[in-house]
């Protein structure tokens, strides 16, 4: 998107609100934009955090230099997502969808674990297929997402979004409306496990006001062997 695009979006904005998440301030994102004007441009609004954040409002727009500048990629990656929202549907995994979802974690690089084969899939959807998320365009399955719950925590597991359309918005669609649906179950927090070299998922998580907990080891046992 051109800066003569960000002009005419301005020009047609009273009022410009911003949410920025803490506890990391050096590392705010911006998350929402709203329009009050009386010709109304449609401008995305993001998701709540379900973290405690500080909300700062501007009666008036910041400066067009400062948006053109440093503040004019974040603008361009949140009307990236808008429009996306509009040309995907976010739904419920189906046993059909095995052999594409599959195929999209292997080709995003995702590590295949037991449990990952179909008759493993088949018993986590006897559990929480709400969870069990994949964005569809058209005819094509470009995103996943394998969320969880414990009871006590939410998690989020196997996220993975169609090379060539990665960066694009899908990532964040898909964890903003598994946090929505944790939320509705009772959950208060959400995690997420990601693999030490995997630095494009940790700085994902990162952007989405995921904290890294440094201090944490992974530890596990397969059962029955």
């Amino acid at each position: 998107m051109g800066n003569a695009v960000i002009m005419r979006i301005l020009r047609n904005i009273s009022a410009v609100h911003w949410q920025k998440t803490m506890p990391h301030p050096t590392n705010a994102t911006l998350i929402k934009y709203e329009t009050q004007s009386a010709k109304k441009i449609p401008i995305p609004i993001a998701i709540q955090p379900t973290a405690p954040s500080i909300v700062i409002r501007a009666k008036s727009p910041p400066l067009l230099p400062q948006l053109i500048g440093w503040k004019h990629k974040r603008l361009c990656s949140l009307v990236k997502i808008w429009r996306n929202s509009f040309k995907m549907q976010i739904r419920e995994f189906r046993i059909s969808d095995y052999d594409e979802v599959l195929q999209l974690w292997k080709d995003s690089g995702l590590v295949i674990r037991p449990g990952d084969d179909i008759e493993g899939i088949k018993l986590k959807l006897q559990r929480d297929p709400d969870l069990f998320l994949v964005a569809q365009e058209k005819d094509e399955v470009v995103g996943v997402v394998m969320g969880a719950w414990d009871g006590r925590r939410g998690w989020v597991n196997h996220l993975a979004v169609k090379p060539g359309r990665q960066r694009a918005g899908i990532g964040i669609l898909l964890v903003r409306e598994l946090e929505k649906r944790l939320i509705r179950k009772g959950a208060r927090k959400v995690n997420a496990q990601v693999y030490k070299w995997n630095k494009k998922s940790i700085d994902f998580f990162k952007a989405a006001g995921y904290e890294v907990h440094e201090d944490l080891v992974m530890i596990g046992k397969m059962l029955g062997e």
